[in-house]
């Protein structure tokens, strides 16, 4: 179940933005969707999510999976390409800290890959 997850795990990390003002800020790093397959995927996979804040809810990711799955998505890329479209509404989040969006976004992979690899094919 863990290997959907080593794709997108390898490509998340913390890095520090430049210092803005007095205070540096604090930036998760999010893989780009078509960096992680041939560009129509990660297009597609775009278009497929048009609200990624909405992927917080269960009910909405559970009904996302297999909506990629009818558009030919593996199991690994579907748990890859929903994290890395949910990716940058953590990002973004300003009251989070880095550990807080790295655990979150973690969580949030966790969450999908017990969907995808619970959900019969």
């Amino acid at each position: 179940m863990q290997h959907g997850m080593i794709g997108i795990a390898a490509a998340l990390g913390i890095a520090l933005a430049a210092p803005q003002g007095a205070i540096g800020a604090e930036r998760l790093d999010c893989p780009e969707p078509a960096k992680l397959g041939p560009a129509a995927t990660g297009k597609l996979a775009s278009d497929l999510v048009p609200n990624p804040r909405a992927l917080g809810d269960v009910g909405v990711l559970t009904r996302t999976v297999p909506l990629f799955r009818e558009h030919g998505f593996s199991d690994a890329d579907t748990v890859n390409y929903l994290t890395a479209l949910f990716c940058p509404v953590v990002r973004d989040d300003g009251s989070l800290s880095a550990t807080a969006k790295t655990d979150k976004v973690s969580s949030f992979s966790s969450a999908v890959s017990d969907i995808v690899y619970r959900q019969p094919r």
